[in-house]
């Protein structure tokens, strides 16, 4: 079983449901609310630091996070029960409580640390938010490669990319009937693809080479956050999407970008 750890209770569970449901993601797995920000998140691990012990410590965070909801389905399974850890999050580097250099610095520490996800667990970050999977005039968009925004925007960006996108909620991800499915599935589709372009050339890499979130988040700081502090608009769901599945898996599934 999988163990996916997501920030919020609504929108990330939301999807990765419709995931599912148009079949683009078939294997057992437990969904986790964390109901808290990446910086809550840096501190909980900076806890179990020098004690850690893969999978069975990230677990143990997490029951721990629970512990005054004894009916929650993370008490119902052990580290046993879980191969694989993916936790999602979004970088919210415009949170006042700290400066910029701090969280950049909190960051690429909770990189190098949750980099597998047969360990302690693989942490993906939207930048600058979830709602970054919502920004795209078209799909495909031809322009998405030179989206940037604001650090200092904050939170205004939800309403920005609501306003900025034809698709100004999650009903064009969600099959809302049996006649949108293939609709819907396509335009996944083309979410994994242009995320994943725009990542490979921020990094630049190939589609064939492996693109950790630690590379990707130091090229943010090279080329976005430092220079012009803004990040390069990007969701985590569709590059977790791209990375899961090897290259026979990702035509199949209309994934793929190699020739």
């Amino acid at each position: 079983m999988i163990l996916l750890v997501f920030e919020g209770k609504e929108r990330e569970p939301k999807l990765f449901k419709a995931i599912e449901a148009l079949g683009l993601f078939k294997q057992g797995r437990l969904i986790y609310s964390f109901c808290s920000d990446i910086q809550t998140l840096y501190k909980r691990v900076k806890k179990l630091e020098g004690g850690i012990e893969g999978t069975a410590s990230m677990v143990q965070l997490l029951q721990e996070a629970r512990r005054d909801n004894p009916d929650d389905p993370i008490h119902k399974v052990t580290s046993d029960d879980i191969s694989e850890i993916y936790l999602f999050f979004d970088s919210d580097l415009h949170n006042s409580r700290y400066r910029l250099a701090e969280q950049v610095e909190r960051l690429d520490e909770l990189l190098s640390l949750l980099g597998n996800e047969q360990e302690y667990g693989k942490l993906y970050i939207s930048y600058p938010m979830i709602e970054a999977i919502c920004h795209t005039k078209e799909l495909p968009d031809a322009k998405f490669e030179g989206y940037c925004s604001l650090i200092r925007d904050g939170k205004k960006f939800k309403d920005k990319a609501s306003k900025f996108s034809p698709y100004n909620s999650l009903d064009f991800l969600i099959p809302q009937d049996e006649r949108k499915r293939d609709e819907v599935r396509s335009n996944w589709s083309h979410l994994v693809r242009q995320h994943r372009a725009k990542a490979q050339r921020l990094c630049e890499v190939s589609a064939k080479d492996h693109l950790t979130q630690k590379k990707l988040f130091q090229a943010q700081c090279d080329k976005h956050i430092t220079p012009n502090g803004e990040v390069a608009i990007l969701a985590s769901i569709p590059l977790f999407l791209y990375d899961y599945f090897k290259e026979e898996k990702r035509k199949e599934l209309g994934f793929s970008l190699e020739e």
